[in-house]
């Protein structure tokens, strides 16, 4: 290639004003943020209509699955922007009602779920607990009135004539064996008698042997009639006690309907089956179990008693009253509009509810009021927000959650965290009806793994919310950023910016997307480079933050990440890292590539090389071959075998071997932006012309030779750049990219400004042909109608090459043929 000052193609040159858009103060109706409205930064930043009209739909659709998922890239704002949108819909709607568990009389194993209109809940708990403090005064005011201890009295009267009776029938029964029955305590002592008198044990033992025989077998025969007096006495007793217990319940009944018929005519406003129900049931517990009212000393709990409440049992750490009491699980008699709930930590137990045990006397018992509330019970009749990664730690509760939602109930289930036994013996509470609009907020990542690993996942969740990573960059977008600015500044107490400030601001949105015309929603990158404006504008002692605040804060990011850049900038300029700028080399030429280190990406020129010989192994990728590439690399170099073959060898086999590979590379070669590049290097090799190293290419190729677009392409342009400037400027280095490319640069400024003084130059080239003029400065020769190529352009003698190393390779088959013959 011959030396010349003229620049090849300069018509695909690019003007620096396609090289950044800039951001225009004059568009800011202010001069700083000061001037405006906080208020008028609403959360919801920017408009995003898709988004917005599926979450409308989404929470207003009431039929089963329609529950939402919100989608968008992290710090995108879409959380805050969803708890807006949440908030002002629910405060418009009603109160749900509140949540109670009260005690089962039926089955004490299930307590009962009672859902009561909003402030209801406590009225009935603290109208039980008012019955339990009458119903104590009242019963036991009429069971120690006089009269009922008279009748009391009547019936001990009578039991103890009987015992009386029953005991002499007993003691006539021992005299016939000389013998006396006296009680001690309740135990039943056998005396032997002489002359009717009682004897000691001296005077016993001086008994002939035959008579204390005959005393002995009489107790024996007298003890078996022991057991059929003591069954005869407590057959009295509890008599006697069955009917003390039928004078007191007709005694206290009319008290306890009294005070029942009392609590339904204060609830008759909100009356239900359910709830009549209970008071009916608490009605004849309350009969059945009247003693449990009277004094501990009168209190003879389960004597006699068949129906005595289980909670109640000869334990004294147990409340005796705890089957009247009233578990308000939910309560709202203080919320207004319906309820949003955000659990950021969706354990199994905090999403469903639990189950508090107590130790009693070293066991864990649980009971009614032990049950605690979850996120669902809170959220019922509203709205649950869980983001998906919190969830997505807890597969228990990812199930539970979808178990709910399918059946529409909420379900309390001793049902601990995975690896934790169930407890024996604990109880099931009923469960409750659901009426609950979840709301996920992921990633699109996690969104569609979901969706591809779940299968209930798509059935349960039916509407997607998806928030786009940009927005127009147009005047109402910019005053809504503008206005954004503010509130955060008034919030955060930052100083105002100035509208300098604001459109260099502007201009990194759209450089974080790689968009001339979009700006980044991920409000994240904003607020931090606000925050880091703020904190360089007061180390300067400005009064606003301005333009060079920005730019100082910039520089200061990248001086804090570049770290990994800064040493492999080093190795290029000892040599450790082959790179050349000037000069032309066959089959080499400069790639450009991106190193993205997740908190900061930089770009590095990597030099690739070509080498063609005999032979009709085709392209052989050496990455490939070793494993240090992956599909979508491999797919763009089978790409360059079928560009060849459709250009070069419509008529005849494309019988050569060449090998491609990035020189130097070690860690593993990914995507197809380099595609082109390789194809460059591989048509220099097959033409002999070498390829000038001032310059240096990114851009993936079809089969049909058009350069495609690429990702990274600022990074990639800046890193060209900073090599060229460490070695040195010529005013003949540059770079090529994909014209489809323009609309995503937005360079830095000393880009911007080499460029202006035409000591660095960016062409954006539509094909193959193109892209190899400016390479080599030599035509590339448009095909003939027999599809040959004028003499001397490069596809011509690549053409020429592939005829020669095709014919070289048959004279190779018939040596080797004849060899063999």
């Amino acid at each position: 290639m011959k030396e010349s000052n003229a620049l090849p193609r300069q018509e695909l040159l690019l003007p620096v004003s396609a090289l950044r858009l800039k951001c225009d103060p004059a568009l800011l109706p202010f001069e700083t943020t000061a001037e405006l409205s906080p208020d008028a930064g609403t959360p919801d930043l920017f408009h995003q209509d898709r988004a917005l009209k599926a979450i409308e739909f989404g929470l207003e659709i009431p039929t089963r699955g329609y529950n939402v998922v919100v989608i968008g890239d992290t710090g995108s704002g879409k959380t805050s922007i969803l708890k807006n949108i949440i908030t002002k819909k629910a405060q418009k709607e009603a109160v749900p009602e509140d949540i109670c568990y009260v005690y089962n009389f039926d089955n004490h194993d299930e307590p009962v779920a009672l859902m009561l209109p909003c402030g209801f809940g406590n009225k009935l708990a603290k109208a039980m607990d008012e019955l339990v403090a009458d119903l104590s005064q009242g019963i036991q005011r009429a069971i120690f009135a006089d009269k009922s201890h008279d009748v009391r009295a009547k019936i001990n009267i009578d039991m103890h004539k009987k015992e009386d009776r029953l005991f002499k029938r007993l003691s006539q029964q021992a005299r016939k064996y000389r013998l006396s029955v006296r009680r001690e305590e309740d135990r039943l002592m056998v005396v032997p008698l002489l002359n009717n008198e009682p004897m000691d044990s001296e005077a016993y033992s001086q008994l002939p042997d035959d008579t204390r025989a005959d005393i002995e077998r009489g107790a024996a025969a007298l003890h078996e009639s022991f057991a059929d007096f003591e069954r005869e006495r407590l057959r009295i007793a509890k008599k006697a006690f069955k009917k003390r217990q039928e004078q007191e319940r007709r005694l206290i009944k009319p008290i306890v309907k009294q005070l029942i018929d009392a609590l339904k005519d204060n609830f008759k406003e909100i009356a239900s089956e359910q709830l009549t129900h209970y008071f009916d049931q608490v009605s004849a517990n309350i009969i059945d179990d009247y003693r449990s009212f009277l004094p501990e000393e009168e209190y003879e709990p389960g004597s006699a008693d068949e129906n005595s409440n289980p909670l109640e049992e000869e334990d004294s750490e147990v409340d005796k009253f705890l089957a009247y009491k009233v578990n308000v699980l939910v309560d709202r008699h203080r919320q207004q509009g319906a309820p949003v709930i955000f659990e950021s930590n969706p354990t199994s137990s905090n999403l469903m509810g639990y189950l508090e045990y107590k130790e009693i006397r070293g066991a864990l018992k649980a009971e009614h009021t032990s049950i605690r509330a979850g996120a669902l019970h809170k959220a019922n009749g509203g709205y649950l927000i869980i983001q998906i990664q919190d969830i997505a730690t807890h597969p228990t509760a990812w199930d539970n959650l979808k178990k709910a939602l399918r059946l529409k109930v909420a379900q309390i289930d001793d049902n601990s965290e995975d690896g934790h036994p169930k407890i024996v013996g604990t109880i099931h509470p009923s469960p409750i009806p659901l009426q609950t609009k979840v709301i996920l907020i992921g990633t699109p990542e996690t969104y569609y793994l979901l969706r591809s690993q779940d299968e209930e996942f798509s059935r349960l969740f039916k509407v997607k919310a998806d928030f786009s990573y940009s927005v127009p960059r147009n005047k109402k977008n910019l005053l809504l950023l503008s206005k954004f600015m503010a509130k955060v500044c008034k919030e955060e107490g930052y100083l105002p910016f100035n509208k300098e400030a604001v459109a260099l601001i502007v201009e990194e949105a759209s450089r974080e997307v790689e968009e001339q015309k979009e700006i980044t929603t991920r409000l994240s990158s904003i607020l931090d480079l606000m925050a880091e404006g703020n904190y360089w504008a007061i180390k300067a002692r400005h009064t606003v933050i301005t333009l060079d605040d920005i730019k100082k804060a910039l520089a200061e990011r990248r001086q804090r990440h570049s770290q990994e850049e800064d040493i492999t900038l080093k190795s290029l300029k000892n040599g450790a890292i082959l790179l050349e700028t000037k000069g032309a080399v066959v089959g080499q030429i400069n790639g450009l590539a991106v190193y993205d280190l997740g908190d900061y990406a930089f770009g590095i020129p990597s030099r690739i090389t070509a080498q063609v010989f005999v032979g009709e192994d085709g392209i052989i990728n050496i990455d490939r071959e070793v494993k240090l590439s992956g599909a979508v690399h491999d797919k763009g170099s089978m790409i360059i075998a079928g560009y060849l073959g459709g250009k070069y060898a419509k008529d005849q086999p494309l019988t050569f071997s060449a090998s491609v590979t990035f020189e130097q590379m070690y860690s593993g070669v990914e995507g197809d932006s380099a595609s082109a590049t390789e194809l460059f290097a591989l048509l220099s090799a097959l033409s002999g012309v070498p390829i000038n190293q001032s310059i240096a290419v990114t851009g993936s190729v079809n089969q049909l030779g058009v350069i495609q677009p690429v990702g990274g392409l600022n990074e990639k342009i800046e890193g060209m750049f900073k090599i060229c400037q460490m070695k040195g400027l010529t005013g003949k280095q540059g770079a090529i990219i994909p014209r489809r490319n323009v609309q995503n640069l937005m360079l830095e400024s000393k880009v911007l400004e080499a460029v202006e003084k035409g000591t660095f130059h960016i062409w954006a080239v539509d094909t193959v042909d193109e892209a190899m003029e400016i390479l080599t400065g030599c035509p590339a020769g448009k095909a003939a109608a027999d599809g040959t190529y004028p003499e001397g352009t490069i596809n011509f003698l690549v053409q020429k090459h592939l005829a020669e190393l095709a014919s070289k390779m048959e004279e190779k088959k018939e040596e080797k043929e004849n060899a063999s013959a």
